[in-house]
């Protein structure tokens, strides 16, 4: 989920994505292609929030309802075995940010997709490494426990083995994403933030570097 460009307007990301969307099949996998870029739209808005763009709520809460009404769709239960293991880290990243955390059938269905997704892996199913990296953060995310030293280094390792692919905006992602699960006093957070931003400009992401507030 890493775009460039505008989202909004004419020729942006969402129209185009829409417009693939209306001439596909609509399958699940279809749902969450389009949801990814709503999904990755609405983060975007909320970092122009946070630099003080307080017009963009109105975007952050139309991206957000619509990534959410997308991903629901494709995470259904009898579509599980129609997803990728990248489409499932998607649903999963919509459900976690932008789900209601107090609603019990979302948790149990964002358990159900985790767990569907690590019985495929654990199966032998290849899987990107970013994507498992995403597969652990949701896991834990979902889990609420307090991350461990082992899994840090799991994560980080991930976040290695991408770069080494040279897919740099993603392993950004990957970084950017077990700095946020560290506590503040974490030394390693400072270290996987500036890691983030030093990947994302290899990879030109400027889309990627706005989101971590960074604008030069």
């Amino acid at each position: 989920m890493s775009f460039e460009g505008d989202y909004w307007g004419h020729k942006g990301a969402i129209e185009i994505a829409a417009a693939r969307f209306d001439r596909s099949r609509k399958t699940p996998s279809d749902h969450v292609r389009l949801a990814s870029v709503y999904y990755s739209a609405a983060t975007r808005a909320f970092a122009e929030i946070k630099s003080g763009r307080v017009w963009y709520v109105i975007r952050l809460l139309w991206c957000s309802n619509r990534a959410m009404d997308l991903a629901t769709t494709a995470g259904r239960a009898n579509n599980f075995k129609s997803l990728s293991l990248d489409d499932i880290d998607v649903v999963s990243a919509i459900w976690s940010r932008f789900g209601n955390p107090i609603l019990m059938s979302l948790r149990e269905k964002r358990h159900d997709i985790l767990q569907h997704a690590h019985a495929r892996v654990t199966a032998g199913e290849e899987c990107n490494p970013h994507t498992r990296a995403f597969l652990m953060i949701h896991a834990h995310k979902l889990s609420g426990r307090k991350i461990d030293e082992h899994v840090v280094f799991k994560l980080e390792m991930l976040a290695s083995a991408t770069a080494l692919q040279a897919d740099f905006a993603q392993a950004a992602r990957v970084n950017r994403a077990i700095a946020n699960l560290l506590h503040r006093s974490d030394k390693n957070r400072a270290r996987l933030y500036a890691e983030a931003e030093a990947l994302a400009r290899k990879a030109s992401a400027s889309d990627q570097l706005i989101k971590m507030g960074v604008r030069s």
